[in-house]
């Protein structure tokens, strides 16, 4: 992500500056790295969609994902919060996404889903460890907007899923999979998230391509 600048036709010519100017020693998991990020995408790289890939060590929905080893927050907190992420994203003038991939380890919960929704509508998670160290497999994906560039968030997804759970087969279990979240769009303050904090397996909201771990 530098050194060009996204073409109104959908090129890159040269322009953006090379990284992201003040970040260089923001802690990772600190949510203004995030808005940075961001920002830069925005302003560079105009774009009618938006997809996020989000990646880092997962703890849960309590404590977070995306530690930062080397420099610390303000606050003292080691990861990035769901609720630091979301706020990140709230204040994106991305607005919405059309779809957000989260790769971390265990941060695939309906609490999750439920603080996500006002922001995607379409997220690729696992609520186990990730166990393979391929990471997710972008070919498919890439071949796909190749040949459509308006494909939506659901169809990107799917595609994610169904390449990554063929790349991986070999070395066992892979639990990421795409959920559409509008479902949850009316159940964000209800207690149903608390009461039950596992996805539900219903077809109308879990697309059953679960197949078989990762990292």
């Amino acid at each position: 992500m530098t050194g060009a600048r996204g073409g109104k036709d959908g090129s890159l010519v040269p322009g953006a500056p090379e990284g992201i100017k003040g970040a260089e020693r923001l802690p990772m998991s600190d949510p203004a790295m995030l808005r940075a990020f961001l920002a830069y995408g925005y302003e560079y790289y105009p774009a009618d969609r938006y997809d996020l890939y989000l990646c880092g060590h997962g703890t849960g929905p309590v404590l977070g994902w995306c530690g930062d080893e080397r420099y610390q927050r303000a606050d003292g907190r080691i990861c990035m919060t769901v609720s630091d992420t979301c706020s990140a994203l709230r204040d994106s003038r991305i607005g919405h996404f059309d779809l957000v991939t989260f790769h971390s380890c265990l941060m695939g919960s309906a609490e999750v889903a439920a603080a996500f929704s006002p922001y995607t509508d379409n997220l690729v998670f696992s609520p186990e460890n990730l166990n393979s160290l391929l990471g997710i497999d972008f070919s498919g994906m890439f071949r796909l907007l190749a040949q459509d560039p308006r494909a939506d968030g659901y169809t990107v997804g799917k595609q994610i899923v169904d390449s990554t759970s063929e790349m991986v087969a070999a070395e066992g279990r892979y639990t990421e999979s795409l959920h559409t979240l509008t479902v949850l769009k009316d159940l964000r303050q209800s207690r149903l998230c608390a009461k039950f904090p596992y996805w539900p397996r219903s077809k109308s909201t879990l697309l059953t391509r679960i197949r078989l771990g990762m990292w």
